[in-house]
């Protein structure tokens, strides 16, 4: 007879970082809304990690969670805490994660992909920059640790610099992207000027601020 039991397995997620800023809930409160009245219906229900690092000692965790689930957020853990926030974490089980925080580069990984990306999939390149011969749909996704290319027409979401590389870039032959997204700076449709859409572009940061500029083939 076939047994059942519990077993422990290895396995890897890619999950948007929100980075908050302020020293009072209702400051937190209403950037957070700003935010997101940018896209209500992209962000409903997303789950996300919580970045503590510009958040002041003062406000209190548990509360500040309970802001963010009613915004409709599902926040799965904690990173970059001060030592009180941590010990609110552990108190109240809410796991704290240490993912990387790379700024540079580096020596890295390459992934290519010779095909396009259909609307539903999701493709992550931990770790290094992504390549695709092909296009991406709307409702696709293609994240990277590092820079992303798309040698044909982007019209999903494109999530470069995943783990905060500020020097990632998103490259695409054809820009009609839904959202595009550097280290937490994010751009939706509406926010992409006639002067790039369904042109080839490039998208950087630039002074903490994201960016297109066109690109001559």
């Amino acid at each position: 007879m076939q047994q059942h039991g519990i077993e422990f397995t290895s396995s890897s997620f890619t999950l948007p970082v929100l980075k908050l800023s302020g020293s009072h809930l209702q400051e937190i409160d209403a950037q957070l809304q700003q935010q997101l009245n940018q896209a209500p219906s992209l962000f409903d229900g997303m789950s996300c990690v919580l970045d503590l690092e510009a958040v002041g000692a003062g406000v209190a965790l548990a509360p500040l969670l309970s802001l963010v689930r009613r915004a409709r957020l599902n926040p799965l853990g904690i990173r970059q805490a001060d030592a009180g926030h941590k010990l609110q974490a552990r108190e109240a089980g809410v796991p704290l994660l240490t993912g990387s925080r790379s700024r540079s580069s580096g020596a890295k990984a390459t992934r290519v992909e010779q095909r396009s990306i259909r609307s539903g999939q999701q493709l992550y390149a931990e770790g290094g920059d992504l390549v695709i011969i092909g296009s991406v749909s709307a409702g696709a996704e293609v994240i990277a640790d590092g820079s992303i290319q798309v040698l044909g027409t982007l019209r999903g979401k494109a999530i470069a610099g995943a783990n905060g590389q500020s020097d990632a870039s998103i490259l695409c032959l054809n820009q009609q992207a839904e959202l595009l997204s550097i280290a937490g700076h994010f751009w939706l449709s509406e926010q992409i000027t006639r002067e790039y859409w369904q042109k080839a572009a490039l998208a950087r940061l630039a002074q903490g601020q994201l960016a297109l500029s066109p690109v001559s083939l």
